[in-house]
């Protein structure tokens, strides 16, 4: 395993597209570190889920929407949904281990902190 860096990316949502989302509609920052708290695991993501929800999430109108059963992102949030990751770390008792593979919901960022209870192996 890689050491742990003190930054990390993440994909947030720049502009909402109007039609089909282009490279131009999104930015990639760089960001602390994010440390885990009491009944977190720290995460580093390998894989995102595209899904036709977040082009929901994203697109121009998506905030005038009701009964959709996901939330409008507002520009500058990081993109929402399902994520596949290595856990780098774990407390003790929680059940999980560093090299573990978990899917949560914490979306697009390089790491991430999950609650455990929101780990799917």
């Amino acid at each position: 395993m890689t050491a742990i860096p003190g930054t990390c990316r993440e994909v947030r949502l720049k502009v909402r597209p109007d039609g089909l989302p282009s490279a131009g509609n999104f930015d990639i920052v760089s960001v602390p570190l994010p440390i885990p708290v009491d009944g977190e695991v720290l995460v580093r993501n390998r894989y995102f889920l595209v899904s036709a929800s977040l082009r929901m999430m994203i697109s121009k109108g998506a905030e005038n929407v009701d009964g959709v059963p996901f939330r409008a992102l507002r520009e500058g949030e990081t993109l929402a949904g399902e994520a596949l990751g290595e856990i780098v770390s774990a407390p003790a008792g929680s059940g999980f281990s560093p090299g573990d593979l978990i899917l949560h919901f914490r979306g697009w960022r390089e790491y991430a902190t999950v609650p455990i209870a929101q780990c799917r192996r």
